[in-house]
């Protein structure tokens, strides 16, 4: 990826750096060989030439801005999003010739295609790329990559930490998925220390005899009694249901054609970002009250319950409380309508299998009945949103 970059950092597109790469064409070899050269012994035409020599004037792009870039867009096109193709070049929205400018905010990721249109001069908007049509693209895209690359992280374990683990509901999925529960990474080390049974359930008995106190939080006791693993030993367990079953980001189904689409209950969704809440009553007891959970997006309103019994640890109760950023996973239960102050609002019920804190920011109802609502629920939206929602 290093010569690749090399060639990158002039402005030259993947396609023909590659090309270059096979030709043993160096940057240096290509600045000081005489063009004629370059045509008859390497076989480039002379367009590919003139492009060469005029961008190996520049100043090459520095190669930390080059990294953050591309890391930033998923090594794909901000427009098309590797649509059109799955070569690139970085592009410079205000002319290079003009501005000599090599900063950030100044590149931009196109593929060959999509770079032509920024190109173009003396053609209608319709059929050129803006400088402003490619900033906002950009923008937005970076904050798509962002985003998915987060809930890829917090799939794959890459997380600060779990703060809440639904522990019946978990083993249902694994019973559900795999008619047992299954092996993972921690399963040997957790029933050779007497934490969990042969059969992977856990030895509550053992356990609550050596910490009486986890009869009211079977996940909040001492750590060297194995609780850290035993968070992670359920983690792994949902991961190996995600890895039979889709896991859908939340924020695609607060929407108007996600409603209209499929009969979207049942369907398991993660979301990060901040959550409210309310910080249960401590010291927690056996009789301590579910606590709600909850974002407002009109005109939608989405809610967790939550047992704090089964949080992790104090610091997690009371992070609970206010508006924090967490990710949390878990199945649409219900969808209706809900009067908040006043206010009406669509209202997701979310079981919650899964939260925790992300290391990088950012009663089931049959489908007759969900059909009939569906009336319901669409008035919420004027038909002029809908039409941009079907097109876009």
């Amino acid at each position: 990826m290093k010569v690749l970059d090399t060639y990158l950092r002039y402005g030259i597109n993947t396609e023909l750096a590659s090309r270059l790469i096979n030709l043993n064409l160096s940057i240096s070899s290509i600045k000081t060989l005489p063009s004629k050269d370059l045509i008859s012994i390497y076989g480039l035409d002379a367009n590919e030439v003139h492009y060469l020599k005029n961008l190996l004037i520049r100043q090459p792009i520095p190669n930390d801005v080059l990294n953050e870039l591309l890391e930033n867009n998923n090594y794909v096109c901000c427009v098309c999003k590797g649509v059109k193709s799955d070569g690139y070049v970085i592009h410079h929205i205000n002319s290079y010739s003009i501005t000599q400018d090599n900063s950030y905010s100044n590149l931009a990721v196109l593929c060959p295609a999509d770079h032509d249109l920024a190109h173009r001069e003396g053609i209608g908007l319709t059929s050129k790329l803006t400088q402003k049509q490619i900033i906002q693209a950009k923008t937005k895209w970076e904050k798509d990559v962002k985003k998915h690359n987060s809930i890829k992280a917090c799939i794959n374990g890459i997380y600060s930490h779990i703060e809440y683990c639904n522990i019946e509901r978990i083993f249902d999925l694994c019973i559900q998925t795999h008619s047992c529960i299954p092996k993972v990474e921690l399963t040997d080390y957790l029933i050779e220390n007497e934490i969990l049974l042969p059969s992977g359930f856990v030895n509550d008995i053992k356990l609550n005899k050596d910490y009486p106190n986890r009869v009211i939080s079977p996940l909040n006791f001492f750590a060297g009694g194995g609780a850290a693993f035993l968070r992670e030993y359920y983690f792994q367990l949902f991961q190996s249901v995600l890895n039979n079953k889709e896991i859908v980001d939340l924020d695609s189904l607060l929407n108007k054609t996600a409603l209209t689409k499929n009969n979207i209950i049942g369907t398991m969704c993660i979301y990060i970002g901040g959550i409210y809440g309310t910080t249960p009553k401590i010291p927690l007891t056996i009789d301590s009250s579910p606590v709600k959970m909850y974002i407002r997006r009109k005109p939608f309103y989405v809610t967790w319950i939550i047992d704090p019994r089964l949080m992790t640890s104090n610091t997690a109760i009371i992070r609970i409380g206010g508006h924090n950023i967490h990710f949390i996973c878990g199945t649409i239960r219900s969808i209706d309508t809900i009067i908040i102050k006043g206010e009406k609002f669509i209202h997701y019920d979310i079981r919650p299998y899964i939260m925790g804190a992300p290391s990088i920011h950012f009663n089931r109802r049959p489908n007759i009945s969900y059909r009939n609502d569906m009336v319901d629920l669409l008035s919420f939206f004027d038909d002029e949103d809908y039409n941009i929602l079907k097109t876009t």
